[in-house]
C-alpha cells in the first residue's frame, strides 16, 4: 500500500479503529455516478493512464501532474461512463435512482 500512496494511486487519511481510510485516484478507478474532479482536486491526484502502445510500450504508464483543466477534460471524455456505467454482473445490476 505504501508504494501505491508514494506513486499517487491512493491517498491515505489515517485510520479509524485500525481500518485504513483511503481515497483511490479516480483515473485508476472511477466510481459510477460520481464526479471525479473534487477528489482529484482535494488530493492533487495526477492523471495516470497507459501509453498508446499499452503495456508493451517502452514506458507503458504515463503520469501527468495534477491539473484542473486536465481533470475537466477527463470528466468530459468519460461522462458516458460516469452517468451510465457498464454492468458486468450475471446477478443483474442495481438501478441508480436519480
Amino acid at each position: 500500500m505504501a508504494w501505491l500512496v508514494e506513486h499517487e494511486f491512493l491517498s491515505l487519511e489515517g485510520d479509524v479503529d485500525g481500518i485504513a481510510r483511503l481515497w483511490v485516484n479516480p483515473s485508476v478507478a472511477l466510481a459510477p455516478w460520481t464526479d471525479p474532479r473534487p477528489i482529484a482536486a482535494r488530493y492533487r491526484f495526477p492523471y495516470i493512464t497507459t501509453a498508446e502502445g499499452g503495456m508493451g510500450a517502452e514506458q507503458p504508464v504515463i503520469v501527468l501532474p495534477y491539473d484542473a483543466a486536465g481533470w475537466e477534460e477527463f470528466y468530459r471524455a468519460n461522462l458516458h461512463m460516469i452517468e451510465d456505467p457498464f454492468c458486468f454482473s450475471s446477478e443483474g445490476c442495481p438501478v441508480h435512482e436519480r
